[in-house]
């Protein structure tokens, strides 16, 4: 079982080394940033579901060959942000 990485809510149009999410103006959930190393990840609606407090599921596991980052995530402040999760 992997320990729960908690995401804040951030202004995706400045980069930031970290993960980070934003809703976007046409109601879907977009997840930026770094994985913690060195690769870029950003993680769409399409392949992931999240639940009425913000987790994040299946698990993000970053894509780039010999990268060893593999979180399970919660968005912060998803309740808070007036969005319903599923």
């Amino acid at each position: 079982m992997f320990e729960t990485m908690n995401v804040p809510m951030i202004d995706l149009t400045k980069f930031e080394p970290r993960l980070g999410w934003q809703m976007q103006p046409n109601g879907d959930v977009l997840v930026r940033g770094t994985c913690g190393h060195i690769c870029e990840l950003e993680i769409r609606p399409m392949a992931y579901e999240v639940a009425k407090d913000g987790s994040v599921s299946p698990s993000v596991q970053c894509p780039k060959q010999g990268c060893t980052f593999h979180e399970t995530i919660r968005l912060e402040g998803w309740s808070t942000a007036g969005v319903s999760g599923k």
